[in-house]
């Protein structure tokens, strides 16, 4: 079970390795396709409804999950959490939690 460091570090990795700067020279159409990521954020009010978005985002073949903990009211990071994390298997993900005043 991967710890919530060795989670963020993971997924932190695989997209800081996608937005990685151009060389001098424009990589080949398929090269560039290796690099290209798509990234969906979930957003669901509920536990319940995070863990449904999780599974739909995983069976749609995105390649990265945004965890809008935000979004979940009644959050409560010692008991979902890890659950949360859980859900998304072997998938990358990114861990969010916004201050309202961010938006």
């Amino acid at each position: 079970v991967p710890n919530f460091a060795q989670s963020a570090q993971r997924a932190s990795s695989v997209v800081v390795q996608a937005a990685a700067p151009a060389s001098a020279e424009a990589p080949a159409v398929s090269q560039a396709a290796e690099k290209t990521l798509i990234c969906t954020s979930i957003t669901a009010p509920s536990l319940e409804g995070f863990l449904a978005e999780i599974e739909e985002a995983r069976s749609t073949g995105v390649d990265v999950i945004e965890l809008r903990l935000d979004f979940i009211k009644d959050f409560e990071p010692m008991r979902h959490l890890e659950q949360l994390m859980q859900a998304c298997g072997s998938m990358p993900y990114i861990v969010t939690y916004r201050p309202t005043w961010e938006g």
